[in-house]
């Protein structure tokens, strides 16, 4: 879901000369030395993360789902991190099933511990792309593969389902995303930002149902389980009363 990154002040605002305030050469480099990247910069965006969006570990669940996670994308294990549990003072606890800051990933459990497994396990694979999509020094996320995408939603979207390999997965992710032709305007400042819709996972959950992927988990569950698509749809993107 959304993201949100660190932003340190350009040395421009710091460093403003006034007819009747100048700051010393000394003070400038100290600042310049202060915003030159390093351990601190790395730090200071952990920090910022887990005070916004909170500290606490998700449960053992979302652990092994995000370290699968971050495997598919490779990410090295050394960069991997533990996924920690939307709190309820987060800016986007009301809306967001899962998100990632500075590189760090957050889950609401609340809401993922009632809704399938295919929207847990595609949505902290999507958040895993926006780890890879972070750069931490110059602090922007940004397009991995732009020659195939535009938006980063796109690509987390479709990179997530093409690295599932699982075409129940897809399907019940597919759930959802915004439909192409619904006026809901969550549905349109989705598709606005490059979210992947519904009837565009169901394509690639097709073709992969035709590849007979499925991972470990549908594979023991099966296919057949009915699901209420538009119950689960409109709690996404909801009718007005």
């Amino acid at each position: 879901m959304r993201k949100l990154s660190l932003l340190i002040l350009p040395l421009s605002l710091y460093c403003t000369q006034q007819s009747d305030h100048v700051y010393s050469d000394a003070i400038v480099k100290k600042i310049e030395l202060r915003q030159k990247p390093g351990p601190w910069l790395l730090e200071m965006q952990q920090a910022i993360a887990y005070q916004h969006f909170g500290n606490q570990d998700a449960k053992e669940e979302y652990q092994q789902r995000g370290k699968e996670a971050q495997n598919l994308v490779e990410i090295p294990e050394k960069d991997h991190v533990k996924i920690k549990k939307l709190a309820p003072h987060a800016p986007n606890f009301h809306h967001a099933p899962a998100c990632m800051c500075n590189g760090y990933i957050f889950v609401k459990e609340e809401f993922m511990d009632q809704t399938w497994f295919g929207i847990k396990r595609i949505s902290l694979i999507h958040e895993a792309v926006h780890k890879k999509q972070f750069r931490p020094y110059e602090q922007v996320i940004v397009v991995l593969n732009p020659s195939k995408y535009q938006k980063i939603e796109q690509e987390a979207d479709f990179e997530a389902a093409h690295l599932g390999k699982c075409a129940r997965c897809t399907y019940e992710f597919s759930l959802k995303q915004p439909r192409e032709n619904d006026p809901h305007p969550q549905a349109q400042k989705y598709r606005e930002m490059g979210y992947a819709t519904y009837e565009q996972l169901a394509v690639i959950a097709q073709q992969q149902q035709k590849q007979n992927l499925l991972c470990p988990y549908h594979k023991r569950m099966g296919w057949p389980i009915k699901v209420d698509e538009e119950k689960t749809y409109r709690k996404f993107f909801p009718l007005k009363d």
